[in-house]
């Protein structure tokens, strides 16, 4: 099935990259509007289901606009793109009926989950509305007799309990009244009667989260794929996504909630292992340079000791001659010839610079030996698991060791420069995430600056990390003197896949594991600065406490 989608935007650049998100799928048709009169033609000629209405269109603005759309098309949907994250706006465009309000830059993967849970609620308010309709036009009207009414309730009863999605209700008390078998599954029990009775938060592992979603509702007054964990009957947790919405009466009366749940505790386990294979690649993308960064230390270590080993062999060889002329001096007076042996021998070895050299030898190879140790302890510390748990972590310590692991990737191409905030308290996370992402940042900045490299003579770039410490959050900044980013990326950086380097040279997960480990992991914030020709500014904003 096709779906119809009209793009309301006066940006012919905003309209052409929302119109890309939609290229390649095949189950939607595009429409475009540059304006509110353009845009009631194509409703007017057009089946349209979802309309995406940016807010500052010229004339006639996109919050009215939406007011119209709501009250003479029943079953369209508006999604409102916006720049602005005012509250105000955002609640006025709930308020004349948008669906839900998204912040631009608007992430692809954001607004297809948006609109193919905005369809499926839909779908499903529609057959129930279909449902609630008949029956009060039926017994208003028909005087349905006790057969009919058990027919409908029979076919209501197929579509509840047929859908794909977990169904519930509950009431105003978070107890739940209604669950179709899916739902009942998702939290492992067989039979409404086992459920009947509990209240949402039995299931939560996290009775917070209810609170956080009742919040959410109540501002937004409904809410789309909120993510919780649950616990199920035999003790496992799962994580779903729950889309709810306030279910009314025919007046208007609050009665409770309703929504669908769905069940990703695969694809979260399947997101962990790609970010692990993503740290694995880059893990084994630096083998090689940690290879070489102890290679080096090492073969001189290996010259040296050859060295020794030579000149341990001269000085025992001399050391046997000295014997030799000492037993022979407490016997007799030596003779001038047997002295003169001896000096021919003492110069041979070449006594003074072995004396002046080997000390020196020996001092350097004890240098290598301490600088493929710092290497090693680096690398160990870097690739710490460090279990799942979030932990007390000096981030100074894990920049700094991310820094050593990764110095075959820019000590070639930048000056390296860490400017660390001395205040700066340990933080609570996860060291083995937040170590992946400070490597991600130091690789994509070294990459950046090796791409222009060729075209500025003055040689290597820098790369700077500094650290803030901020009231209840630290914040960490990766600047690069590379070409910066170009506009039509920007608003794409943090998708999956989705990268600018040439192909073979990177997979496109790094920025969208690292937004994931940031944002979704330790309730943080990750965004960027570029300007064309002198560079980005990646700033990782973290909580103190998780």
């Amino acid at each position: 099935m096709t779906h119809k989608i009209l793009i309301i935007e006066d940006n012919p650049v905003e309209m052409q990259l929302a119109c890309k998100m939609f290229e390649k799928i095949k189950e939607y048709e595009i429409f475009q509007a540059k304006d509110a009169f353009f845009a009631r033609e194509c409703l007017k000629m057009h089946k349209i289901e979802i309309v995406l209405c940016d807010i500052g269109l010229p004339g006639e603005s996109g919050l009215d606009l939406t007011k119209f759309i709501i009250g003479a098309y029943e079953n369209i949907i508006v999604i409102i793109l916006s720049a602005s994250d005012d509250l105000h706006t955002s609640e006025k465009a709930i308020e004349n009926g948008a669906f839900s309000y998204l912040v631009k830059p608007v992430k692809s993967s954001q607004l297809r989950i948006s609109i193919a849970n905005a369809l499926k609620i839909r779908e499903y308010q529609k057959l129930i509305r279909d449902q609630q309709t008949s029956l009060e036009e039926k017994i208003k009207y028909l005087e349905l007799t006790k057969s009919e009414l058990e027919k409908s309730e029979e076919e209501f009863r197929s579509i509840f309990e047929n859908i794909q999605e977990g169904f519930y209700r509950s009431s105003l008390d978070g107890k739940i009244i209604m669950a179709n078998p899916v739902a009942l599954k998702i939290m492992g029990y067989t039979s409404f009667e086992e459920v009947k009775g509990f209240e949402t938060t039995d299931f939560y592992k996290h009775p917070e989260d209810r609170d956080k979603l009742l919040e959410k509702i109540d501002k937004y007054g409904a809410v789309l794929a909120y993510e919780v964990e649950i616990v199920r009957k035999d003790g496992d947790t799962a994580t779903i996504l729950v889309s709810s919405h306030k279910r009314k009466d025919h007046s208007g009366k609050v009665l409770g909630l309703e929504g669908t749940i769905v069940d990703i505790t695969d694809r979260k386990l399947l997101e962990a292992e790609l970010a692990q294979a993503q740290k694995l690649e880059s893990i084994g993308q630096l083998a090689a340079g940690i290879a070489h960064e102890i290679n080096t230390p090492i073969q001189y270590i290996g010259d040296n000791l050859n060295f020794v080993k030579d000149a341990f062999e001269d000085l025992n060889e001399l050391v046997k001659n000295f014997t030799g002329f000492l037993e022979t001096a407490k016997k007799e007076r030596p003779d001038k010839l047997l002295i003169e042996d001896m000096e021919s021998n003492l110069e041979d070895a070449d006594f003074e610079f072995l004396a002046q050299e080997v000390p020196v030898a020996i001092l350097q190879s004890l240098e290598g030996v301490e600088h493929v140790r710092k290497i090693v302890k680096s690398m160990k510390e870097f690739a710490h698991p460090g279990g799942g748990e979030k932990v007390m972590v000096d981030i100074h310590k894990a920049i700094e060791n991310t820094v050593t692991v990764a110095k075959n990737e820019w000590k070639y191409v930048a000056d390296l420069i860490l400017d660390f905030d001395d205040s700066l308290p340990m933080v609570s996370c996860n060291p083995g995430e937040i170590n992946q992402v400070l490597l991600n940042m130091i690789i994509n900045a070294s990459h950046a600056i090796a791409d222009v490299l060729d075209d500025r003579p003055e040689g290597k770039g820098k790369i700077i990390i500094g650290t803030k410490n901020k009231k209840n959050k630290i914040e960490i900044s990766i600047r690069d003197t590379g070409a910066g980013i170009r506009k039509e990326a920007r608003n794409k950086i943090f998708d999956p896949f989705f990268t600018t380097k040439k192909v073979g040279k990177g997979t496109g997960q790094g920025l969208a594991i690292s937004y994931s480990i940031i944002v979704d992991k330790h309730k943080g914030k990750i965004f960027f600065h570029t300007e064309p020709g002198k560079g980005t500014i990646f700033t990782i904003i973290l909580p103190k406490k998780n």
